[in-house]
């Protein structure tokens, strides 16, 4: 129970480090958290799969920090969705800034 525990504990710092990151809006380094939150998660998985004397303890543990996970990551969702609604604007005046300026230098 205790390698269980720590993995468990593990993911949800990983989580709560990705949304950190989500908000410095670093998502590459945020990708980086979450791949190693998912090699984590299978890990987890094997060990509550590979342990049916031990299912009836680990599956309150393992239910609870799935649905807290989904929580948390409903809400960097939204961030991330965010940021990129908020990039794809920024590069699209970026565009018509860059073609202003080009056709200004064309008529002088």
């Amino acid at each position: 129970m205790l390698i269980f525990n720590q993995l468990c504990q593990r993911i949800r710092d990983l989580t709560l480090d990705s949304a950190d990151l989500v908000q410095d809006a670093n998502i590459e380094q945020c990708h980086h958290l979450l791949v190693t939150r998912q090699t984590l998660l299978d890990e987890l998985k094997i060990k509550y799969i590979t342990s049916p004397e031990n299912n009836q303890m680990y599956t309150p543990v393992f239910v609870e920090l799935l649905q807290w996970i989904q929580v948390q990551d409903a809400v960097n969702y939204t961030k991330v969705i965010k940021l990129r609604n908020e990039n794809t604007q920024a590069t699209v005046k970026q565009v018509k800034v860059n073609k202003a300026i080009h056709q200004y230098k064309n008529v002088t």
